[in-house]
This record gives C-alpha cells, structure tokens and sequence, in this order.
C-alpha cells in the first residue's frame, strides 16, 4: 500500500468534515421546515355550523346574537335580523384561525398587541348555552393576514393566521 503524505490525508479530511457538515444542515433545515409547516388550530374542535349564540364586546358596547331557525338575529337590538354573510365570515375566521407564533405566555404588554381594555374585541360563541369558543381579537399582525389574540382560558398572545377584517367589524351592533 502506497504511503499517504500528509497534504492528502489533510484533503481526504477535509472532505470528510465538509460531507458532514453539509448532511447535518441539509438534515437539520429538513426538520425545521418539516416542524414549520405542522400548524396548530387557534381554536380546537370548533364548528361554525354548531354555534347558536355569539356575544361581541368591544369596550362598552356588547351584541349578542342568536341563530333562529337558520337566520341570525341581533338580541341586543330587538331581534333585528342581522347579516348572515359577516357572521359567517367572523365565524369561519375563527374555525380557519391556526397559530403562527406564540408571541409571550403574558398579557402585561397588552397595548402592543391591540388585547388592552382600549383596543380588545371580545367574542363568545355558544352552542345552546355551551361556550365553544371564548377569544379575544387584537392588532393585526406584520403580515395583512395575520392578526394577534389570545384564548380567554389562557393568557398566552398568539399571532394567528387568518382574515382580521372579519373580526373587527366595528358596527357589530348594526350587523
């Protein structure tokens, strides 16, 4: 066997050390990407057909609403029919709502996030007296279709994916 001098065996590992360098990134940003794109639902287990009752508060003013026979009507102002297309959308925001980021496991920086008494909406829905869903809405994110919130039984601030404009109708009482 020929004998090896010692620029070879340094390029032989070289090469080695550059091969594993390049399988463990390539392996690693597999992984990172994989762990990306698996999505958590803001709210699980919700059904937009399910829900019968929706309540909307933002500062002092509160809508409620109730599903009566396939149609929604605004309780709060004398049954008044109100505008299946917004409930729809505001109720298929939240089912369709999957989390981005978790951004803090506080809401002491409510104000920057727009989860401030000021800015927040607050949004009940209950099917037949039962809460399915209890979140409340603030800014919207960096990105047009992200926005921040948080789950009324935890106090973690979440960037959620999803349609803001849905859920920041201002004239919720008018719907």
């Amino acid at each position: 066997m020929p004998k090896l001098n010692s620029t070879t065996i340094i390029l032989i590992g070289t090469f080695v050390l550059l091969v594993g360098i390049f399988s463990w990134q390539y392996w690693s940003k597999a992984s990172t990407q994989k762990q990306a794109t698996v999505q958590k639902q803001f709210i699980s287990d919700f059904s937009v057909d399910a829900v019968t009752e929706l309540s909307i508060t933002k500062g002092d003013t509160t809508t409620t609403l109730q599903k009566q026979s396939d149609q929604w009507v605004i309780t709060s102002n004398n049954n008044v029919a109100a505008d299946d297309s917004a409930i729809k959308a505001l109720l298929n925001t939240l089912h369709d709502s999957t989390i981005q980021a978790t951004i803090t496991n506080t809401t002491d920086q409510a104000e920057l996030y727009g989860l401030d008494q000021a800015q927040v909406i607050h949004i009940v829905a209950k099917n037949n007296g039962q809460t399915v869903a209890d979140v409340q809405v603030g800014k919207i994110g960096k990105a047009y279709n992200t926005w921040y919130g948080t789950r009324n039984t935890d106090q973690t601030v979440y960037l959620l994916s999803g349609s803001h404009t849905s859920l920041v109708n201002d004239k919720w009482e008018n719907v």
